[in-house]
């Protein structure tokens, strides 16, 4: 992708100049897809619950209501035939698998804070048809500059979230000492990052006089991706130097030089803990549980070979399959909701149709990729291979590989249709409007519903805006778990017994909708359980107590649950028994050291009950 001509590219001082056409040569999908990347790339609020996820999912939603008519016209170009209707092919799957799932509401939007759902491959499918539609250097160079903007606005963040180390809860540091910049999470940072600069480089570097202008930026970017302090980036940047060095010379050593110099600065700087995480190697525990939930994934493929379980449900598809060991690494209450490997979760999730059309989808359009937009996708995509998938790059990867095709030394007669100046047919147009009117609506009140659930449990304490979050985020079991808790919250502060029982109740009614809406999710069912429990219904909380062990064979939190079914049963044997099973996931010693205890009373009144009889 390096070699030959890039856009904007000549021999000596007139290519530079031949760079940068005039803004009348964009057409309005340039300056669109320019806008899209960039607002993917900082897409934030402090308003909303999740502050990074539904403001990009918006984002994502526009972008599948914009490209879902360009990306249908590429299916009848026979150029770009092969990997659009592989996507189709790949986005019919995922469709047949969302619909026959265990949750198809979420498989369509995907679990609330991943979003990796049926929508999200639609958004990535719109991104590609976007791309495609780039047809002149002026679209390639806005394009570039979203990227660009993107990437700088996330790297200035993560200076100041470094060197200033903000305690605010939208814009400090992820988890006190890594950058994450505007995506939520530094794996996500260090993606964006390293593919901007590998485009940067290898497009800016054709002239010594473009590398003095580009420095800058290039060792900013560079800094800012030290600061992520993850480690994939010390494998892939001396590939690209590599590259660089092969196909620019010397100019490609001096852009080199520069990433490198900027890349020492940032870990000189700015206190990085790189170093140590570099020495764990594969022995880090997170590379470990990656080994372990990637064999567990591969049982989960051979329950669901053709189709999958639905996409975005790489919990609910492996999360029943977890043994004891894995159990207790995780933790309670912690699940892989992604394979951290686009491959794995793309097979376990579509299943083998959906992974060959998605490898033909990928690797079709990487082959005929003509531009330095090409290697966005390649580094991101390598990053995904052992990271988990996200609401905005993926997308990028998507819109990258689609203007990727464009060839300067072709451009226009490439595609002698004129496809870049072609007007649609009024039913397109229609088909345009609806769909970008449904992503609106959609967007809007998924944003709204997100500022609501902000003021639910465990943040807030508001009932009415519990009850908006509920109305308006349908798809997702967040919202009705959210409000069936405040309604335990208010049996628990009432002293009244018949208001309390009746906040029980509403409690388990809303409880139910959200085990209806993931009845793969353990949590929900324990607390439903807990509920009924509270309501005297010991045989119905056995059932919710059972349903989670079905979802989650080695839950502490159901072992627990069964255990105090048990003693209030006085079947003081089967107790014992659950606490033991409950103590045998737990890996903190104060939590082992209070079950141990409660097994010694259960053990004591066994004994007595023995004795007695």
């Amino acid at each position: 992708m390096l070699s030959g001509a890039l856009p904007g590219e000549a021999a000596g001082h007139s290519g530079a100049a031949a760079d940068t056409g005039p803004l009348g040569q964009r057409s309005p999908w340039g300056l669109f897809a320019a806008v899209a990347a960039a607002a993917l790339a900082l897409a934030i609020s402090p308003a909303v619950a999740s502050h990074t996820f539904t403001p990009k999912y918006a984002v994502l939603l526009l972008i599948a209501g914009v490209g879902g008519v360009p990306f249908l016209r590429s299916l009848r170009r026979s150029r770009d035939a092969l990997s659009s209707w592989a996507a189709a092919a790949f986005l019919l799957v995922g469709l047949i698998s969302a619909l026959v799932s265990a949750s198809p509401a979420e498989s369509i939007f995907g679990l609330y804070l991943w979003g990796t759902g049926w929508l999200m491959w639609l958004g990535c499918a719109g991104a590609f048809g976007i791309g495609l539609r780039l047809r002149s250097r002026a679209d390639f160079n806005w394009l570039l500059g979203g990227f660009v903007v993107g990437a700088a606005g996330n790297a200035l963040l993560a200076l100041y979230q470094t060197l200033a180390a903000p305690s605010s809860s939208t814009f400090g540091p992820y988890q006190g000492n890594q950058a994450d910049g505007f995506l939520g999470n530094p794996i996500h940072l260090e993606a964006l990052l390293l593919g901007v600069i590998a485009i940067v480089a290898a497009q800016k570097s054709a002239s010594f006089r473009s590398i003095s202008r580009w420095a800058p930026l290039l060792m900013l970017m560079s800094v800012a991706l030290e600061f992520s302090d993850e480690r994939f980036t010390v494998a892939l940047l001396p590939v690209l130097f590599l590259g660089l060095i092969r196909f620019r010379g010397r100019r490609g050593a001096l852009t080199s030089g520069i990433i490198a110099i900027g890349y020492l600065i940032g870990y000189l700087g700015g206190g990085s803990n790189l170093g140590g995480r570099l020495s764990q190697g594969t022995s880090s525990p997170g590379f470990a549980l990656r080994l372990h939930i990637w064999k567990v994934a591969m049982r989960a493929l051979i329950q669901h070979p053709a189709i999958g379980s639905g996409p975005g449900l790489f919990e609910a598809a492996t999360l029943h399959l977890l043994n004891q060991q894995l159990s207790l690494q995780l933790g309670p209450n912690t699940f892989f909701s992604d394979a951290h490997d686009i491959v794995i979760e793309v097979a376990v999730t579509t299943g083998l149709l959906g992974l060959a059309s998605f490898a033909t989808w990928v690797l079709s359009a990487l082959l005929r990729a003509r531009n330095p937009l090409g290697l966005f996708a390649v580094a991101a995509l390598v990053i995904e291979l052992v990271e988990p998938l996200n609401i905005a790059i993926t997308p990028l990867i998507f819109l990258a590989l689609g203007a990727s095709r464009f060839d300067r030394s072709a451009e226009e007669s490439a595609y002698g249709d004129g496809a870049s100046t072609e007007k649609m047919m009024i039913g397109e147009r229609l088909a345009m409007g609806g769909s970008i009117i449904f992503s609106l609506i959609v967007g809007t009140t998924m944003l709204l519903g997100d500022n609501a659930l902000a003021s639910a449990p465990p943040n807030g304490y508001r009932l009415t805006d519990a009850r908006v979050a509920q109305r308006l985020l349908p798809y997702w079991p967040q919202p009705a778990a959210a409000l069936g808790m405040m309604y335990v919250y208010l049996s628990v502060v009432s002293h009244r017994s018949d208001r309390e029982r009746q906040d029980l109740r509403l409690a388990s009614r809303f409880l139910v909708t959200a085990a209806a809406r993931a009845p793969f999710d353990p949590t929900t069912y324990v607390n439903l359980g807990g509920v009924e429990a509270s309501l005297g219904s010991l045989g119905v909380a056995r059932v919710d107590y059972t349903n989670a062990l079905r979802a989650d064979p080695w839950s502490a939190a159901a072992f627990g649950g069964l255990a105090q079914l048990s003693v209030a049963t006085h079947h003081w044997r089967a107790a014992a028994r659950y606490y033991r099973l409950e103590r045998s996931v737990l890996s903190a010693p104060s939590l082992r050291k209070a079950v141990s205890g409660e097994l010694g009373a259960a053990l004591h009144h066994q004994q007595l009950v023995a004795q007695a009889s």
